[in-house]
Order: C-alpha cells, then structure tokens, then sequence
C-alpha cells in the first residue's frame, strides 16, 4: 500500500519539474515545489519598475521591501513606508482615477498631476524643501 501511494505522489509531479530538479541537483521537497509556484503565480509589486528605474537592482530590491519591518519606529511611519513601496499610497491622481476626487492636480503647485513621484520630487515646494534640508544637512556635517 505505501509503496503504491509513494509512486502515484511522485507520478503526479510535472515532468518538467522533475527534470528540471534533476538538472539542479535538487531533491523535489515541499519547500522545492513552493518556490516553483511562486515563481509561476507570483506577480510582483507595481512599483518594484520604479524602484529598479531608481537605480536599484534587482539583487538588492529585497532590502527595499524588508526595510520598513526592520526601522524600530511608530507603527505609522511603518505604515507609511509601506504604502509608498508598495505604491498604494492615496494621491489626486490614484483618487481620481477611482473617482473620488474632481481633479489630479497637486494641491500644492496647482500645476502638474498629483503623483508620488511630483509629490516628493518633481513638486516646485517639495523641490525647495529638499534644497533647504540639503543646506540645513550640509551644514550640519561641516560643523561636526
């Protein structure tokens, strides 16, 4: 009986994912096949594109997502990070397109439509926040 059973469980694994182990040299485990579904069904996050455009590769884009869960802080900038990692953080431009707002344009420069990447980049008063916190950061070094 068990030995029926055994072979009706290693006939049900796909060939291709026998051989494929064969190649590896990898023994077909729980952990095994959970890795090749993964890899099959797992879609990855939207703004993973953004990230790597970033400059980011692919080998370090894991730190990216671990990042917020190993920062000892307030669970709501925890939280925080996490929205703008995973790139669902509310903006006009995401509310808009749900139809929750009347328009996508930046409340702030009431020129360009409200995105993240305007939001903390592109923005005309976020652009003079940065140049402010550069010289405020800047001067902070040389005086140490």
């Amino acid at each position: 009986m068990r030995f029926t059973l055994y072979f009706g469980l290693v006939n049900s694994i796909s060939t291709s994912w026998r051989s494929e182990s064969e190649e590896k040299g990898e023994t077909i485990s729980t952990k095994y096949v959970y890795n090749l579904l993964l890899k099959k069904f797992f879609v990855p996050p939207i703004a993973e594109t953004k990230i790597l455009k970033r400059g980011f590769t692919p080998e370090t884009i894991q730190k990216v997502y671990e990042l917020p869960l190993q920062i000892k802080c307030d669970i709501k900038i925890t939280m925080f990070q996490h929205k703008i990692i995973h790139n669902i953080l509310a903006t006009k431009m995401s509310l808009f397109r749900a139809k929750m707002s009347d328009n996508d344009i930046c409340p702030q420069c009431f020129t360009d439509t409200h995105s993240l990447d305007h939001m903390f980049l592109c923005c005309s008063s976020i652009i003079a926040f940065w140049k402010t916190f550069q010289n405020w950061w800047t001067n902070k070094r040389n005086s140490n």
